[in-house]
């Protein structure tokens, strides 16, 4: 992390990632109660059960974030039966949750609809209703063909003029109803109807839009085979479990991000709900993070925090970890977060509410100083640790400036680093701000 030239904390690139430790992550899959397996399903089964909500993309997980052509081309692959990555589903009290491969599913959502985004950049696109979205993309085909339909019949030779009167009406109104539809997608779900072309080798485009196809050959398109990987825990505590399957899928070559798994697992959190929200929308935090992170690392940090807060205690001026089992940042996070599905509704406002007001009391100058995680995560612990969290002004310069300190320069991750730096924040805001 860095602060750039407007004092915005920047990512430095994919390595600034949290690391995922795995010995101890083992050692629990071991023993745990889980089956996987994988099967080719077919595309029309895969769209229906996106509709139906049976298949269930979690609401924290990146937006879609492919182009055009590249959603063009995974049609090409699926038209020539090129074989493509598969969806990776856990279940989840009788649903599937669509933990990686969301952007695959959703570009054949779109290409099988003869839908696209209206909007290029991602950070604007809505999450799909993809029920919602069907039922309106079908009304507008059903209204469509009405209309071409009435269109010919009027152009046709012997029709009455009370005939003509008839039809003129009946187009009318279906031309409002076709506009109507389509202001529908857009403003719902930012979808538009489109075409999908790729080009050739010698610039000729050529249309592969689903509408093109003879009805035989959208029937054998829909019944094309996609692999699915389906895991299951009986754990009395799956999400944890599911959350180690994923990272050790991840040990062999990179799925999704650390967060971006536990955004995933814990879809249903009121706690990660919040926290999506307020990653999005806190104007300070936006101003110290800068542009959202394609990859959650935003987010990463604000849990990362708040679960470093709930598991420090204050002992004889030293601010130590109390957790059970291998002190690693991932079983820090998974672990609060497994604890935030039973937050009371006043617990879960109070850890959000933790970070306003922390954002709230950071002060800004004219030139900003390079900041980095490990100071703004001790310092948020010092600032509860002391219970002044809301009730000063903290000088962000001053904040950054910490970093200076001989327990900042060589930034550890195990157990006494952590806790020698937490402990040097505390002296060190307790020393300028408490009262």
């Amino acid at each position: 992390m860095f602060i750039d030239k407007n004092g915005l904390l920047q990512e430095e690139g994919e390595d600034d990632d949290i690391t995922v430790e795995l010995d101890d992550d083992i050692n629990k899959l071991i023993d745990s109660n889980i089956s996987c397996y994988t099967n080719g399903l077919q595309i029309e089964s895969i769209i229906n059960s996106l509709r139906s909500g049976y298949y269930i993309i979690p609401k924290f997980q990146r937006r879609f974030v492919w182009n055009k052509d590249q959603v063009a081309y995974l049609a090409l692959s699926i038209i020539k039966n090129i074989p493509i990555p598969p969806l990776y589903f856990y279940v989840d009290r009788k649903k599937q949750v669509l933990l990686d491969g969301q952007q695959r599913a959703t570009a054949m959502f779109l290409y099988f609809n003869g839908l696209y985004y209206t909007s290029n950049n991602s950070s604007d696109r809505k999450k799909i209703d993809f029920a919602d979205a069907y039922a309106l993309n079908s009304q507008l085909a059903d209204s469509q063909s009405e209309l071409e339909e009435q269109e010919t019949r009027l152009g046709e030779k012997g029709c009455s003029r009370d005939e003509k009167k008839r039809l003129k009406e009946t187009i009318t109104r279906l031309k409002r109803d076709i506009k109507e539809i389509t202001t529908q997608l857009k403003e719902k779900h930012g979808l538009a109807p489109t075409n999908f072309v790729i080009k050739g080798g010698n610039g000729e485009e050529k249309d592969i839009s689903f509408e093109q196809f003879d009805q035989d050959s959208k029937e054998f398109l829909l019944r094309r085979r996609i692999d699915i990987t389906i895991v299951e825990s009986r754990d009395s505590k799956p999400q944890k479990t599911y959350a180690n399957i994923f990272k050790l899928l991840n040990s062999g070559g990179k799925l999704l991000g650390a967060q971006e798994i536990r955004n995933g697992i814990y879809w249903e959190s009121k706690l990660y709900e919040d926290l999506y929200y307020l990653n999005e929308t806190n104007i300070i935090w936006r101003k110290i993070y800068g542009k959202l992170s394609a990859y959650s690392k935003d987010m990463e940090i604000l849990l990362k925090i708040l679960a470093l807060n709930y598991y420090t205690v204050v002992k004889e001026e030293r601010v130590v970890v109390q957790l059970d089992g291998t002190f690693s940042w991932s079983n820090i996070m998974e672990s609060y977060s497994d604890i935030s599905m039973g937050f009371t509704e006043e617990e879960e406002k109070g850890e959000i509410e933790l970070l306003n007001q922390y954002f709230s009391m950071l002060k800004f100058g004219k030139n900003n100083r390079k900041c980095n995680k490990a100071v703004f995560e001790a310092v948020f612990v010092a600032v509860c640790k002391l219970d002044i969290v809301g009730d000063i002004d903290l000088d962000y310069n001053w904040v950054c400036g910490m970093e200076e300190q001989e327990e900042f320069e060589h930034v550890l991750s195990n157990r006494g680093s952590v806790e020698t730096r937490l402990t040097k924040a505390y002296e060190l805001v307790k020393e300028r701000y408490y009262v």
